[in-house]
Protein backbone atom coordinates (compact mmCIF):
# COMPACT_ATOMS: atom_id res chain seq x y z
CA UNK A 1 0.00 0.00 0.00
CA UNK A 2 0.96 3.82 -0.64
CA UNK A 3 1.82 5.27 2.79
CA UNK A 4 -0.44 8.33 3.61
CA UNK A 5 1.42 12.18 3.80
CA UNK A 6 2.94 11.69 7.86
CA UNK A 7 2.77 8.11 7.39
CA UNK A 8 6.25 6.11 7.62
CA UNK A 9 6.63 3.73 4.39
CA UNK A 10 7.02 0.53 5.83
CA UNK A 11 7.99 -0.66 2.34
CA UNK A 12 11.46 1.06 2.94
CA UNK A 13 12.32 -1.05 5.70
CA UNK A 14 11.46 -3.80 4.16
CA UNK A 15 13.55 -2.99 0.85
CA UNK A 16 16.99 -4.97 1.04
CA UNK A 17 19.36 -3.78 -2.41
CA UNK A 18 20.89 -6.32 -4.25
CA UNK A 19 25.05 -6.84 -4.00
CA UNK A 20 27.50 -4.71 -5.97
CA UNK A 21 30.41 -6.71 -7.38
CA UNK A 22 32.30 -4.51 -9.60
CA UNK A 23 33.74 -5.96 -12.45
CA UNK A 24 37.77 -7.65 -11.63
CA UNK A 25 39.37 -5.00 -13.84
CA UNK A 26 37.16 -1.71 -12.84
CA UNK A 27 37.97 -1.71 -9.31
CA UNK A 28 39.78 1.49 -9.22
CA UNK A 29 36.86 4.33 -8.59
CA UNK A 30 38.77 6.37 -11.83
CA UNK A 31 38.20 3.41 -14.00
CA UNK A 32 34.84 3.02 -12.96
CA UNK A 33 34.33 6.71 -13.66
CA UNK A 34 35.50 6.94 -16.63
CA UNK A 35 34.55 3.82 -18.63
CA UNK A 36 30.40 4.35 -17.38
CA UNK A 37 31.23 7.59 -19.18
CA UNK A 38 32.56 7.07 -22.32
CA UNK A 39 32.16 3.45 -23.41
CA UNK A 40 29.86 3.27 -26.45
CA UNK A 41 26.75 0.68 -25.22
CA UNK A 42 24.27 -0.90 -27.40
CA UNK A 43 21.28 -0.68 -27.04
CA UNK A 44 20.36 -3.51 -29.33
CA UNK A 45 17.70 -5.81 -27.44
CA UNK A 46 14.10 -6.98 -28.20
CA UNK A 47 12.96 -4.61 -25.30
CA UNK A 48 14.98 -1.93 -26.23
CA UNK A 49 13.64 -2.00 -29.79
CA UNK A 50 10.38 -1.21 -27.83
CA UNK A 51 11.16 1.55 -25.77
CA UNK A 52 12.49 3.42 -28.74
CA UNK A 53 9.59 2.84 -31.28
CA UNK A 54 7.44 4.44 -28.42
CA UNK A 55 10.57 7.45 -28.11
CA UNK A 56 8.41 11.00 -28.63
CA UNK A 57 9.86 14.40 -28.65
CA UNK A 58 8.04 17.44 -25.92
CA UNK A 59 8.31 20.65 -25.20
CA UNK A 60 7.63 21.81 -21.53
CA UNK A 61 7.10 25.39 -20.48
CA UNK A 62 8.30 26.97 -17.46
CA UNK A 63 6.99 29.18 -15.48
CA UNK A 64 9.51 32.32 -17.02
CA UNK A 65 8.85 31.31 -20.49
CA UNK A 66 12.18 29.29 -20.90
CA UNK A 67 10.94 25.45 -22.19
CA UNK A 68 13.07 22.02 -22.06
CA UNK A 69 13.11 19.36 -24.15
CA UNK A 70 11.73 15.68 -22.87
CA UNK A 71 11.23 12.24 -24.47
CA UNK A 72 8.48 10.37 -23.44
CA UNK A 73 8.36 6.78 -24.01
CA UNK A 74 4.95 5.74 -23.19
CA UNK A 75 3.66 1.70 -23.72
CA UNK A 76 1.41 1.82 -26.45
CA UNK A 77 -1.19 -0.08 -24.54
CA UNK A 78 -1.19 2.64 -21.87
CA UNK A 79 -3.54 5.27 -23.53
CA UNK A 80 -5.32 5.74 -19.99
CA UNK A 81 -1.98 6.27 -18.09
CA UNK A 82 -2.56 3.19 -15.90
CA UNK A 83 0.93 2.38 -15.82
CA UNK A 84 3.34 4.20 -13.40
CA UNK A 85 5.91 6.70 -14.81
CA UNK A 86 9.50 7.56 -13.91
CA UNK A 87 10.95 11.26 -14.28
CA UNK A 88 14.60 10.76 -15.11
CA UNK A 89 16.76 13.82 -14.36
CA UNK A 90 20.75 14.24 -15.92
CA UNK A 91 23.83 15.46 -14.33
CA UNK A 92 25.97 18.50 -14.33
CA UNK A 93 26.17 18.95 -18.53
CA UNK A 94 24.86 15.74 -19.20
CA UNK A 95 21.51 15.43 -21.26
CA UNK A 96 18.24 12.92 -22.17
CA UNK A 97 20.91 11.42 -24.49
CA UNK A 98 23.20 10.15 -21.63
CA UNK A 99 24.23 6.76 -21.72
CA UNK A 100 22.77 6.11 -18.24
CA UNK A 101 20.01 8.14 -19.23
CA UNK A 102 18.82 5.83 -21.63
CA UNK A 103 20.00 2.77 -19.57
CA UNK A 104 17.67 3.95 -16.88
CA UNK A 105 14.66 4.78 -19.12
CA UNK A 106 14.89 1.51 -20.91
CA UNK A 107 14.79 -0.47 -18.25
CA UNK A 108 11.75 1.42 -16.36
CA UNK A 109 10.24 0.63 -19.71
CA UNK A 110 10.92 -3.16 -19.81
CA UNK A 111 9.69 -3.76 -16.13
CA UNK A 112 6.32 -1.98 -17.01
CA UNK A 113 6.70 2.20 -16.30
CA UNK A 114 6.38 4.29 -18.59
CA UNK A 115 9.14 6.54 -18.61
CA UNK A 116 10.01 10.67 -19.30
CA UNK A 117 14.22 11.56 -20.06
CA UNK A 118 14.32 15.41 -19.14
CA UNK A 119 17.02 17.56 -20.68
CA UNK A 120 17.48 20.98 -18.53
CA UNK A 121 17.75 24.62 -20.01
CA UNK A 122 19.75 24.31 -22.44
CA UNK A 123 20.93 21.02 -22.77
CA UNK A 124 20.61 18.35 -25.47
CA UNK A 125 21.53 20.96 -28.13
CA UNK A 126 18.70 23.46 -26.77
CA UNK A 127 20.18 27.04 -26.28
CA UNK A 128 18.09 28.24 -28.00
CA UNK A 129 14.44 27.78 -26.29
CA UNK A 130 16.17 29.32 -23.13
CA UNK A 131 17.09 32.74 -21.71
CA UNK A 132 18.44 31.52 -18.17
CA UNK A 133 20.57 28.80 -17.44
CA UNK A 134 20.18 25.63 -14.96
CA UNK A 135 21.40 26.11 -11.83
CA UNK A 136 22.27 23.18 -9.07
CA UNK A 137 20.41 25.38 -6.47
CA UNK A 138 16.97 25.98 -8.34
CA UNK A 139 14.34 23.24 -8.91
CA UNK A 140 12.04 24.93 -11.29
CA UNK A 141 12.88 22.16 -14.31
CA UNK A 142 12.30 19.09 -11.46
CA UNK A 143 8.96 20.32 -10.25
CA UNK A 144 7.84 21.74 -13.76
CA UNK A 145 8.68 18.39 -15.56
CA UNK A 146 7.01 16.43 -12.82
CA UNK A 147 3.69 18.49 -12.28
CA UNK A 148 3.33 18.66 -15.88
CA UNK A 149 3.52 14.49 -15.90
CA UNK A 150 1.34 14.63 -13.35
CA UNK A 151 -1.27 17.31 -14.22
CA UNK A 152 -0.81 17.46 -18.88
CA UNK A 153 0.13 13.74 -19.21
CA UNK A 154 -2.25 12.31 -16.35
CA UNK A 155 -0.24 10.19 -14.69
CA UNK A 156 -1.47 9.58 -10.86
CA UNK A 157 1.81 7.57 -9.73
CA UNK A 158 4.91 9.42 -10.61
CA UNK A 159 8.18 8.13 -9.87
CA UNK A 160 11.79 10.07 -10.32
CA UNK A 161 15.29 9.54 -10.76
CA UNK A 162 18.16 11.77 -10.44
CA UNK A 163 22.38 11.13 -11.24
CA UNK A 164 24.89 13.48 -10.08
CA UNK A 165 23.59 17.04 -9.60
CA UNK A 166 20.64 16.08 -10.91
CA UNK A 167 20.16 13.73 -8.17
CA UNK A 168 20.68 16.86 -5.67
CA UNK A 169 18.44 18.94 -7.40
CA UNK A 170 15.50 16.20 -7.11
CA UNK A 171 16.51 15.64 -3.48
CA UNK A 172 16.47 19.17 -3.23
CA UNK A 173 13.09 19.90 -4.32
CA UNK A 174 11.96 17.03 -1.80
CA UNK A 175 13.38 18.71 0.57
CA UNK A 176 11.27 22.18 -0.25
CA UNK A 177 7.98 19.89 0.04
CA UNK A 178 9.15 19.27 3.37
CA UNK A 179 5.98 17.23 5.05
CA UNK A 180 3.77 18.36 2.17
CA UNK A 181 4.97 16.22 -0.71
CA UNK A 182 2.17 16.01 -3.73
CA UNK A 183 0.21 12.78 -2.80
CA UNK A 184 0.95 11.39 -6.69
CA UNK A 185 4.82 11.56 -6.41
CA UNK A 186 5.25 7.80 -4.60
CA UNK A 187 9.11 7.24 -5.04
CA UNK A 188 12.36 8.92 -6.03
CA UNK A 189 16.20 7.67 -6.70
CA UNK A 190 19.27 9.78 -6.32
CA UNK A 191 23.02 7.90 -7.55
CA UNK A 192 26.03 9.97 -6.88
CA UNK A 193 23.99 12.91 -5.29
CA UNK A 194 26.70 16.10 -4.04
CA UNK A 195 24.73 16.75 -0.63
CA UNK A 196 27.07 19.05 -0.18
CA UNK A 197 28.37 20.85 -3.17
CA UNK A 198 31.16 22.84 -1.48
CA UNK A 199 32.74 19.50 -1.06
CA UNK A 200 32.63 18.23 -4.55
CA UNK A 201 34.34 21.38 -5.98
CA UNK A 202 37.49 21.23 -3.47
CA UNK A 203 37.92 17.88 -4.61
CA UNK A 204 37.69 18.71 -8.13
CA UNK A 205 41.13 21.33 -7.75
CA UNK A 206 43.18 18.24 -7.28
CA UNK A 207 45.00 15.24 -8.63
CA UNK A 208 43.60 13.25 -11.12
CA UNK A 209 40.26 15.09 -10.32
CA UNK A 210 41.91 17.98 -12.48
CA UNK A 211 40.98 15.67 -15.69
CA UNK A 212 36.97 16.22 -14.74
CA UNK A 213 37.30 19.90 -13.77
CA UNK A 214 38.35 20.81 -17.63
CA UNK A 215 35.84 18.54 -19.02
CA UNK A 216 32.86 20.37 -17.27
CA UNK A 217 34.59 23.68 -17.50
CA UNK A 218 35.16 23.14 -21.36
CA UNK A 219 31.60 22.31 -21.97
CA UNK A 220 29.92 25.16 -19.95
CA UNK A 221 32.43 27.56 -21.45
CA UNK A 222 31.23 25.95 -25.27
CA UNK A 223 27.45 26.27 -23.84
CA UNK A 224 28.32 30.22 -22.68
CA UNK A 225 29.38 30.71 -26.07
CA UNK A 226 26.47 29.19 -27.91
CA UNK A 227 24.21 30.83 -26.28
CA UNK A 228 26.00 34.33 -27.01
CA UNK A 229 24.96 33.07 -30.48
CA UNK A 230 21.20 31.60 -30.35
CA UNK A 231 19.80 32.43 -26.81
CA UNK A 232 17.56 34.95 -26.12
CA UNK A 233 18.97 37.67 -24.76
CA UNK A 234 22.55 35.84 -26.19
CA UNK A 235 24.00 39.43 -26.24
CA UNK A 236 23.92 39.80 -22.33
CA UNK A 237 26.02 37.18 -22.09
CA UNK A 238 29.33 38.86 -23.48
CA UNK A 239 30.64 40.16 -19.91
CA UNK A 240 30.40 36.78 -18.61
CA UNK A 241 32.41 35.39 -21.72
CA UNK A 242 35.07 38.01 -21.25
CA UNK A 243 35.35 36.86 -18.02
CA UNK A 244 35.91 33.29 -19.14
CA UNK A 245 38.90 34.05 -20.30
CA UNK A 246 40.65 34.25 -17.03
CA UNK A 247 38.33 31.23 -15.48
CA UNK A 248 41.00 28.00 -14.44
CA UNK A 249 38.44 25.80 -12.69
CA UNK A 250 35.21 24.94 -12.20
CA UNK A 251 35.10 26.62 -8.58
CA UNK A 252 36.10 30.22 -10.42
CA UNK A 253 33.20 29.21 -13.41
CA UNK A 254 30.87 29.12 -10.17
CA UNK A 255 32.33 32.09 -8.24
CA UNK A 256 32.08 34.27 -11.46
CA UNK A 257 29.48 33.09 -13.93
CA UNK A 258 27.06 30.65 -11.89
CA UNK A 259 26.78 32.77 -8.86
CA UNK A 260 26.13 35.94 -10.53
CA UNK A 261 23.81 34.44 -13.10
CA UNK A 262 22.18 32.83 -10.52
CA UNK A 263 21.77 35.71 -8.35
CA UNK A 264 24.33 34.65 -5.64
CA UNK A 265 26.66 36.51 -3.51
CA UNK A 266 29.66 33.88 -4.55
CA UNK A 267 30.38 30.22 -5.07
CA UNK A 268 30.35 29.55 -1.28
CA UNK A 269 26.43 31.49 -1.15
CA UNK A 270 25.89 29.26 -4.09
CA UNK A 271 26.89 25.52 -2.69
CA UNK A 272 24.91 26.46 0.37
CA UNK A 273 21.65 27.28 -1.28
CA UNK A 274 22.15 24.04 -3.20
CA UNK A 275 23.57 21.49 -0.95
CA UNK A 276 20.52 19.14 -0.16
CA UNK A 277 22.49 17.29 2.29
CA UNK A 278 21.71 19.43 5.21
CA UNK A 279 17.96 19.14 5.04
CA UNK A 280 17.61 14.74 4.22
CA UNK A 281 16.01 14.72 7.28
CA UNK A 282 12.86 16.91 5.71
CA UNK A 283 11.98 14.39 3.07
CA UNK A 284 8.91 12.62 2.93
CA UNK A 285 8.70 10.82 -0.19
CA UNK A 286 10.32 6.88 -0.41
CA UNK A 287 13.88 7.75 -1.53
CA UNK A 288 16.58 5.36 -2.46
CA UNK A 289 20.22 7.02 -1.91
CA UNK A 290 22.91 5.28 -3.52
CA UNK A 291 26.99 6.31 -3.33
CA UNK A 292 30.02 4.86 -3.64
CA UNK A 293 32.00 5.30 -0.85
CA UNK A 294 34.91 5.71 -3.28
CA UNK A 295 33.39 8.29 -5.40
CA UNK A 296 36.49 10.91 -6.65
CA UNK A 297 34.76 14.03 -6.71
CA UNK A 298 31.70 13.76 -5.02
CA UNK A 299 33.13 12.66 -1.65
CA UNK A 300 30.79 9.87 0.48
CA UNK A 301 31.91 12.10 3.28
CA UNK A 302 29.11 14.58 2.15
CA UNK A 303 26.71 11.94 3.01
CA UNK A 304 28.35 11.14 6.06
CA UNK A 305 27.86 14.37 8.03
CA UNK A 306 24.28 13.86 8.11
CA UNK A 307 24.25 9.79 8.59
CA UNK A 308 22.50 10.54 11.76
CA UNK A 309 19.85 12.34 10.05
CA UNK A 310 19.41 9.87 6.91
CA UNK A 311 19.30 6.60 9.69
CA UNK A 312 16.32 8.68 11.72
CA UNK A 313 14.27 9.32 8.37
CA UNK A 314 11.98 6.13 7.22
CA UNK A 315 11.55 8.06 4.18
CA UNK A 316 15.12 7.10 3.00
CA UNK A 317 17.34 3.80 2.33
CA UNK A 318 20.13 3.73 1.59
CA UNK A 319 22.62 1.57 -1.05
CA UNK A 320 26.16 2.52 -0.45
CA UNK A 321 29.27 0.78 -1.93
CA UNK A 322 32.78 0.16 -1.04
CA UNK A 323 33.51 0.53 -4.86
CA UNK A 324 31.70 2.31 -8.18
CA UNK A 325 33.54 5.72 -8.96
CA UNK A 326 30.94 8.35 -9.91
CA UNK A 327 27.93 7.18 -11.48
CA UNK A 328 30.24 3.95 -12.60
CA UNK A 329 28.79 0.96 -10.37
CA UNK A 330 29.89 -0.92 -13.67
CA UNK A 331 29.04 -4.72 -12.39
CA UNK A 332 31.01 -8.27 -13.17
CA UNK A 333 29.01 -9.39 -15.85
CA UNK A 334 29.21 -13.11 -14.66
CA UNK A 335 26.90 -11.50 -11.21
CA UNK A 336 24.02 -13.04 -11.15
CA UNK A 337 20.96 -11.00 -12.10
CA UNK A 338 17.32 -11.01 -11.54
CA UNK A 339 15.55 -10.11 -13.99
CA UNK A 340 16.15 -9.76 -18.25
CA UNK A 341 16.16 -6.30 -18.34
CA UNK A 342 18.89 -6.23 -15.93
CA UNK A 343 22.49 -5.82 -17.42
CA UNK A 344 26.18 -5.24 -15.65
CA UNK A 345 25.16 -1.39 -14.64
CA UNK A 346 24.44 -2.09 -11.12
CA UNK A 347 22.61 1.21 -10.07
CA UNK A 348 20.68 1.41 -12.89
CA UNK A 349 19.05 -2.27 -12.26
CA UNK A 350 18.70 -1.39 -8.44
CA UNK A 351 17.23 2.20 -8.72
CA UNK A 352 14.22 0.52 -11.14
CA UNK A 353 14.24 -2.44 -8.98
CA UNK A 354 13.56 -0.16 -5.96
CA UNK A 355 11.12 1.71 -7.63
CA UNK A 356 9.18 -1.13 -8.90
CA UNK A 357 9.11 -2.43 -5.16
CA UNK A 358 7.90 0.56 -3.96
CA UNK A 359 5.08 0.61 -6.59
CA UNK A 360 4.45 -2.81 -5.67
CA UNK A 361 3.80 -2.22 -2.12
Amino acid sequence: MIAEPGQAPERIDCYRPEPFHPAEWLRHPHMQTIYGEVMPRPFNRPDHAAWEAACKREELALPDGDRVVVWTHFHPDDTGRRKPVVVHFHGLEGSADASYQRGLSSKAFAAGFDSVRVNFRNCGDTEHLARRFYFGAHTEEVVAALETVHRDFGFERVYGTGVSLGANMLLHALCDWGAQPPAWLKGVVAVSAPVQMAMAGEALKSGFNRIYDIFFLRALGAKLRKKMQVSPGGADLLPYLERMRTVRTLAEFDEFITAPLGGYENAAHYYRAGSSGPRLGDIRVPALLIHAEDDPFVPFAGLQMHAEAIAANPWLATAFTRAGGHVGFVADRRAPVSELWMDDRWSENEAIRFLRHADIH
